[in-house]
């Protein structure tokens, strides 16, 4: 994330070759860990460092 201000599911899918699903349950975790925020909804959503 250091060159874009946010990440997407389908960058995290495409960097560390996931499934969707896989992808949607390690960011909902980082989420949840407070690591993200999500900004969005559904297929438009983007998640940014926490603060």
């Amino acid at each position: 994330m250091d060159k874009n201000e946010f990440i997407t599911n389908m960058m995290v899918r495409e960097l560390l070759e996931l499934a969707d699903i896989s992808a949607k349950r390690l960011l909902k975790k980082m989420v949840e860990d407070g690591i993200l925020v999500a900004v969005g909804e559904k297929k438009s959503r983007k998640y940014i460092l926490s603060k």
